[in-house]
């Protein structure tokens, strides 16, 4: 969720396929489509790069099994330990503000032992930066009025000018 020219860029790393966008409530705080990492592809590290600086991160998080996230900015990192609150796996709410506008946080999980574990993320809510920018980038069903407009009116003009004049 934001504003809706906000722009972000996901990256799993060692595993660039690592994550999918999947339709399942491992607990009661998801809705609807989520990104998970799926079965056997532990150890990813999740980056997501905002287009613009924000002030805020927050988001709905599973784990395959009690353990924690840990959430990295250039801020450095904060951990939030996931709980049975109802559903098929443990998990919980994040939130991270900073004072600082940051533009990149990375995402790994980590079981009670230590060891990574599949996680998952929903709701993701970003503040933008106070002064921040975004770019605006047009929805393709406006691109395709606007050009269905410049068509209707180049063949106006063109059938405008080939009609004779009559005296």
């Amino acid at each position: 969720m934001g504003p809706p020219t906000f722009l972000t860029d996901f990256l799993a790393t060692p595993s660039t396929g690592a994550f999918e966008i999947f339709n399942f409530q491992p607990t009661p705080q998801f809705s609807g489509q989520n990104l998970f990492e799926p079965r056997g592809t532990t150890g990813n590290t999740l980056t997501i790069d905002f287009h613009s600086p924000i002030d805020s991160v927050s988001f709905a998080f599973a784990t395959n099994g009690l353990g924690q996230i840990d959430v990295t900015t250039p801020f450095g990192t904060q951990m939030q330990p996931s709980l049975n609150i109802g559903g098929t796996f443990p998990g919980g709410m994040f939130t991270f503000s900073s004072a600082s506008p940051f533009s990149t946080v990375q995402l790994t999980a980590f079981a009670t032992g230590g060891a990574p574990v599949e996680f998952a993320i929903d709701n993701l809510t970003v503040t933008p930066a106070a002064g921040s920018t975004t770019t605006s980038v047009p929805e393709p069903s406006s691109l395709a009025l606007l050009g269905t407009g410049a068509v209707v009116l180049a063949v106006g003009g063109w059938y405008r000018r080939r009609k004779p004049c009559e005296i």
